[in-house]
């Protein structure tokens, strides 16, 4: 691996970065299944994914609480209903996930996403569960001397700064174990959607103790036939395979037993340097804002496509359940526009993540395609 010669650029070589989110004034990175690790202190680009120089020197790390580093068992457990649901649950941004489709890398949570395969006529929960530490964040954070003056130099030049440090910076991290099951119900008819709505419109979406997985998860009993997709982060033991919903209960307890050793980095907290002392740059990023809210819609248009395909998938493959009209619903037409949406859309997508900012733009004609699914029959 090489190093550059700019001085700035000494503490850190430019690597992809398989996991980030898109620059907010707080941000999460997944962890250990990253394809390149990024330390405390270092800089990346939250489009292009270069990871950059540690340009910011952080003070000693202390616990979100001020209390001492103690481990905690919690679960989460929440309907999702699109693609866009599921990474936003496993802390991945749109462009993250755009990233792994357009270069076809995904890793840990990207991969688990892209396999689950949403269909907006399926019902699914997602179960996650964090066997893991306090939140650790650095005291502060300053700019290293030869940065400011590199800042100064440049008139605060917003692309200067970003090409030697990125727009964000690690400020803090979180160990521990997790592991995630996305339980899918077959629902095919309009009494089994309607029994899981009920069902579902008393969940809890909010971290709490475990002790209450196996009565939420009772209320979705036999509703329809069940299939369930696990991931583990972390952990010296493999968790067992389990089929269904009943099983998945009736074991989830053993399952939060074996999240407590082999703890790895579960995530990253990052920050923009706004927030960086000495307050005297003017860097405002505005750049990097447009840019990001142009490659986040061209994700979302993604994700659009991606669910429209398994909707149309799996009305066709179940026709007697639906009221189809083969006048209305022209379904070949349908996936013909969608294509064509699709590679156009992939096309600029490419452009934003290559740095080709004057291609970065999406025209007012690029619009997603019109399409009307069949409903489902009441009987």
């Amino acid at each position: 691996m090489k190093y550059s010669q700019n001085p700035l650029l000494r503490w850190g070589a430019f690597a992809t970065l398989g996991l980030a989110q898109i620059a907010s004034a707080d941000s999460t990175l997944p962890g250990e299944d990253s394809s390149m690790a990024i330390l405390p202190g270092q800089g990346f680009n939250t489009i292009r994914r270069d990871t950059l120089g540690h340009c910011v020197q952080l003070g000693d790390y202390h616990t979100q609480s001020g209390q001492e580093t103690g481990q905690i068992a919690e679960y989460l457990i929440r309907e999702v209903k699109s693609e866009t649901d599921m990474r936003e649950q496993f802390g991945l941004s749109a462009t993250v996930t755009l990233m792994a489709y357009i270069y076809g890398n995904p890793t840990g949570r990207a991969n688990f996403v892209f396999g689950s395969r949403i269909t907006t006529q399926n019902r699914y929960l997602l179960v996650k569960t964090r066997v893991g530490q306090q939140l650790e964040l650095a005291s502060r954070y300053t700019y290293d001397p030869e940065v400011l003056r590199f800042i100064r130099e440049t008139d605060s030049d917003e692309d200067a700064f970003v090409n030697q440090c990125g727009n964000e910076f690690v400020s803090g991290r979180r160990r521990g174990v997790e592991f995630y099951a996305l339980i899918e119900f077959a629902t095919l008819t309009h009494e089994q959607t309607a029994r899981f709505d009920a069902a579902a419109a008393g969940s809890y979406n909010g971290w709490r103790g475990v002790l209450n997985a196996n009565y939420d998860l009772s209320r979705f009993q036999g509703i329809a036939e069940t299939r369930v997709h696990m991931l583990q982060l972390g952990g010296l033991r493999p968790f067992p395979q389990v089929e269904d919903l009943e099983e998945f209960a009736r074991n989830y307890s053993s399952l939060v037993d074996l999240s407590q050793d082999g703890p790895v980095t579960l995530e990253l907290n990052a920050k923009v340097f706004g927030g960086v002392f000495p307050l005297q740059s003017k860097l405002k990023f505005n750049k990097m804002r447009d840019r990001e809210a142009t490659v986040r819609d061209l994700a979302l248009n993604r994700e659009k496509v991606t669910t429209l395909r398994a909707d149309i998938a799996h009305i066709r493959a179940n026709l007697a359940f639906y009221q189809y009209d083969r006048k209305v619903h022209t379904f070949d037409e349908w996936l013909r526009q969608l294509q064509y949406f699709s590679d156009a859309n992939d096309d600029i997508s490419r452009d934003c993540l290559r740095g080709e900012w004057e291609k970065c733009t999406i025209p007012p004609t690029h619009k997603m395609p019109t399409i009307v699914l069949p409903v489902r029959k009441t009987i």
